[in-house]
């Protein structure tokens, strides 16, 4: 990304502190955590995180005008004089 963390958990996040750094992983699944352990905190932040994935925005890609559109296009603000003033 852009060096920024992705993530930021608060200090009020009191469970959650306390119990993450002491998760396990699982000896038969190594993706996953032993759920052996205190892992209710853990299970919440993932499916909070699943639920809102990060996506990068696609850029738009913009049809090139024709010189007639050009012409009278108002948005850019090199198009003629209005027609509709004398």
């Amino acid at each position: 990304m852009d060096g920024k963390p992705a993530l930021y958990i608060f200090e009020t996040c009191t469970n959650l502190n306390r119990t993450l750094p002491a998760l396990q992983h699982d000896t038969h699944r190594p993706e996953d955590l032993d759920s052996d352990g205190e892992d209710h905190c853990a299970d919440a932040l993932r499916y909070g995180c699943m639920s809102r994935p990060w996506a990068a925005v696609a850029p738009v890609a913009t049809k090139p005008k024709d010189s007639w559109t050009r012409a009278f296009d108002r948005e850019d603000g090199s198009g003629g004089n209005s027609w509709k003033t004398a």
